[in-house]
């Protein structure tokens, strides 16, 4: 695992820190079809309301808080995107770090380069390559160093990596639906069998600081995260939406108790 953390290109971080109003300077990413976002907008801003002061009581260290930032995100990118939230890792990160700076005043910072998930043991592994960056081919997380040389990272879509390996191959066989992302075309390819997905389910988060477990990857690369910053940077908000609802599903989830129990943590697969 790298130590790196990388903040937007000539950018302080207490002009990046994303959390209270910060989501009213980032566009929707890209892959969102204009219809959609109008949908969304319209549902979304009738209850965005401005950032709530941080709430110095609430502990990152309580049980079940993580699996209930990492659900409250969840349910928000869907209910933004209108999808099952497959695909759009940057919005995890983004809603994650809204939540993460609004409601506990942490700075993380969206990351975006390489992933490799070893899908069945020992040694076929899942990868997204980012010096295909220019393809679509990346993934997003958070980071926010710890001091050490040490690096805390936080992937909130990582239940979906099966969902990739059911999407994600050769892009010489398959054809893209959509940024970074493909599907088969034929089936089965040239005679053989597909490799299968032969390991426990992913965990719905993962949140580390220290060392990855031995199944994982993910290593920053500078120009996809600067290119992933330039575009946060460079446009006016409609991310808010995204963020407040991401806010109020955590909230909510509060009252519910049971949440806390039903999760699947990290623990629970191996992380």
């Amino acid at each position: 695992m790298t130590s790196n953390v990388f903040g937007p290109q000539g950018v302080q971080d207490r002009n990046c820190h994303i959390a209270g109003d910060v989501c009213r300077r980032i566009l929707a990413a890209p892959e969102l079809a204009n219809r959609k976002m109008r949908r969304a907008r319209a549902a979304k801003e009738r209850r965005a309301k401005p950032a709530n002061p941080v709430n110095s009581g609430q502990s990152l260290g309580r049980p079940g808080v993580r699996g209930r930032i990492a659900e409250a995100v969840h349910r928000a990118v869907c209910e933004f995107s209108g999808t099952d939230g497959c695909g759009h890792c940057m919005l995890y990160a983004v809603g994650g770090a809204g939540i993460l700076g609004r409601v506990f005043g942490r700075t993380y910072h969206p990351q975006a380069g390489s992933m490799a998930v070893l899908v069945d043991p020992p040694d076929l592994w899942m990868t997204m390559d980012a010096t295909n960056f220019s393809g679509g081919e990346f993934h997003c997380w958070l980071g926010r160093q710890t001091g050490g040389g040490r690096v805390e990272m936080i992937d909130f879509a990582s239940r979906h990596y099966r969902a990739y390996w059911d999407r994600l191959v050769d892009a010489s066989e398959f054809e893209a639906i959509e940024s970074g992302m493909y599907v088969r075309r034929d089936e089965p390819l040239e005679g053989h069998s597909r490799p299968k997905w032969n390991r426990e389910a992913p965990p719905d988060y993962v949140w580390t600081e220290g060392l990855l477990s031995e199944w994982l990857r993910l290593v920053p690369d500078r120009q996809a995260t600067e290119a992933v910053w330039s575009m946060i940077l460079g446009h006016l908000g409609v991310y808010e939406p995204l963020v407040a609802l991401a806010v109020e599903h955590y909230q909510r989830l509060g009252a519910s108790p049971m949440h806390e129990t039903a999760e699947r943590s990290p623990a629970a697969a191996g992380q």
